[in-house]
């Protein structure tokens, strides 16, 4: 009959659609075993590249740490000439002449700083840290100052008066240029060597 003949095609239909998926099915299935080993194969490189980047940041993070060091130390050096400028009053100016300014620095430092004496004080001492580099230390700067009979100045250096907090009353302020290299006990036990060497041969 016409309905017999209706659901044998619907049944045929049925069974082709279900074989064509059973085939489907079974098709990405063999692929995919297929590509395990390549997927596998292609992330080594990867993990390879992930500890070569975590290698390479290594000394970034140190470099890091030892600008911080070196921000600390040029804070405490600009404390330091701080305090030595609050004690330096009208000496500033024969400090200056010690220190190789011309009078002309001298008088723009005036004109520039037209407040207060110690206003003119930190700025002398601010241009004579630019101006030198490493070779502003304290050896220098207290030699000048005993030269002109500030030893007060000198004697506070010497015992860190000025600098209680932080202890390093014998360090050169090229430290500060130089503590991406030196350790800090280091640089201290050297500088005050320095410091009792030049004693002596005074």
């Amino acid at each position: 009959t016409q309905s017999e003949r209706e659901q044998e095609l619907v049944s045929d239909v049925e069974s082709s659609s279900a074989l064509e998926v059973s085939v489907i099915e079974n098709v990405p299935s063999s692929d995919t075993q297929q590509s395990v080993p390549e997927d596998i194969f292609d992330i080594r490189p990867i993990w390879d590249e992930s500890v070569e980047t975590q290698i390479e940041r290594i000394p970034d993070e140190n470099v890091h740490d030892r600008t911080e060091d070196q921000q600390d130390d040029q804070e405490r050096t600009e404390e330091r000439l701080a305090h030595i400028a609050d004690h330096l009053g009208f000496s500033w100016t024969e400090l200056a002449r010690e220190l190789d300014f011309t009078e002309e620095q001298i008088h723009q430092i005036r004109i520039e700083n037209p407040n207060s004496l110690q206003d003119q004080s930190h700025a002398l001492l601010k241009y004579w840290l630019e101006r030198d580099g490493k070779h502003a230390t304290d050896t220098n700067l207290t030699q000048c100052l005993t030269k002109i009979n500030r030893m007060d100045i000198v004697h506070l250096m010497e015992t860190s008066g000025i600098d209680p907090m932080q202890g390093h009353g014998t360090r050169t302020y090229a430290d500060t240029e130089q503590s991406l290299a030196l350790d800090h006990s280091e640089g201290f036990s050297a500088l005050h060597d320095e410091v009792n060497n030049s004693r002596i041969r005074a």
